[in-house]
């Protein structure tokens, strides 16, 4: 995904029953994370016929506090993660992640603008549950 000025780049690795999103600023500005809730960012899930979605939706928002917490940098190079566990049932799944955060370009350390929405979709996963 690429702002005007920066661009963000997506990782996903699924281990056990843990699914993990990454985002690297891959510059060449700094960001400014709103860090709202759910924090560092939103994963969604969808996988077709399964509820999948709505579970990891769920679990993010139950660790969500009422406190709000000042604007995060994100430096060019830093990485941001976002897990959420997923209880599968037996059988063949694919998975796609879809990361939401919302940010600022920040050239010199200094945000400019409005906080803009990302929707950047994290590679696919293909995986079978014994």
């Amino acid at each position: 995904m690429t702002t005007p000025e920066s661009r963000v780049v997506p990782q996903t690795t699924f281990v056990g029953s843990l699914l993990t999103v990454t985002l690297t600023n891959a510059g060449p500005y700094p960001l400014e994370l709103e860090n709202t809730c759910p924090r560092p960012f939103e994963v969604q899930v969808t996988e077709p016929g399964s509820g999948v979605g709505a579970s990891a939706q769920a679990q993010q928002l139950e660790t969500c506090s009422t406190l709000k917490f000042p604007p995060q940098p994100w430096p060019v190079g830093g990485t941001l993660s976002a897990a959420v566990i997923l209880n599968l049932p037996t059988g063949a799944h694919e998975l796609q992640p879809t990361a939401v955060v919302r940010v600022k370009v920040a050239p010199g350390g200094k945000a400019t603008g409005e906080y803009r929405t990302l929707r950047i979709a994290a590679p696919g996963i293909k995986f079978q549950v014994p």
